[in-house]
């Protein structure tokens, strides 16, 4: 993704993106490269089409229709591949939600979070005021290790809430973490 020198990135941003990944729903700039990719549209003629999908003077009805909307219909070897992707892990976690969960409602998918989904800032200590200070603190050695010590902690707890491991990328994803707890 492109993003303008101006534009801000930071932690709730990303977990903007997190969110709307899971519910396999586009960031802001993924709608404009869909629409383009999908039906060739730019600009004006984009936001006419997004405005009114299905040319009846209504807009999408919920998350599924605006998910089908995004579908490849016509490029061979994209057909039936939705124009924007979160990443083959976020689909991944997509298709195995909505085997247990349906997430094709603003309803539905505001009710899946506020049941299944919590999200926790832990505050480390960052010294200094000004940036370069800041920066310095981070890049302290023992900065690593107070972040390894928080993921350790948050295993952990999720270990004895659901009497099991989180899922992982690998196995060894952890090791290291819980070693030095």
């Amino acid at each position: 993704m492109v993003r303008s020198k101006s534009s801000t990135y930071g932690i709730f941003r990303r977990i903007q993106e997190h969110y709307l990944k899971i519910a396999r729903l586009p960031i802001r700039d993924s709608v404009r490269i869909a629409i383009t990719n999908v039906y060739g549209l730019e600009g004006s003629e984009a936001v006419e089409r997004l405005n009114n999908p299905y040319g009846n003077g209504n807009g999408f009805e919920d998350y599924k229709g605006f998910r089908d909307f995004f579908t490849y219909k016509k490029n061979v070897k994209k057909k039936g591949q939705i124009a924007y992707k979160g990443t083959e892990k976020f689909d991944g976690v997509f298709d195995l939600l909505t085997e247990h969960h349906k997430l094709d409602t603003h309803e539905e998918v505001k009710d899946f979070f506020e049941k299944h989904v919590s999200l926790r800032f832990l505050d480390l200590v960052v010294r200094g005021k000004s940036d370069k200070k800041r920066i310095e603190s981070v890049e302290r050695p023992d900065f690593s290790c107070d972040v390894e010590t928080a993921e350790a902690v948050a295993i952990l707890e999720y270990f004895h809430r659901y009497k099991g491991n989180p899922y992982f990328n690998t196995k060894k994803e952890y090791e290291g973490y819980i070693e030095k707890f």
